[in-house]
């Protein structure tokens, strides 16, 4: 097996990092359930929700965490 590059170190932190993002968009996904409905506030998160889920489509759609992580893997020895 062949050592990782720098390329491939890139590759693999690439796919740790937007492995984070995605779950940081769930997170909001969660406060937007819980504030939609509410009173005071529920108007403008669901302004809100209807831009993070244009975002996440998008980031969903571009980015897939686990093809960067898993190529990586595959062919190189990660340290």
């Amino acid at each position: 097996m062949r050592r990782a590059t720098c390329s491939t170190t890139l590759k693999l932190r690439f796919g740790q990092l937007t492995f984070d993002i995605r779950g940081i968009l769930e997170k909001y996904q969660e406060l937007v359930k819980k504030y939609r409905n509410d009173p005071e506030i529920g108007m403008k998160v669901q302004g809100l929700e209807v831009k993070l889920n244009a975002l996440s489509d998008t980031f969903d759609g571009t980015f897939e965490p686990t093809e960067y992580i898993n190529s990586a893997t595959r062919m190189y020895l990660v340290n």
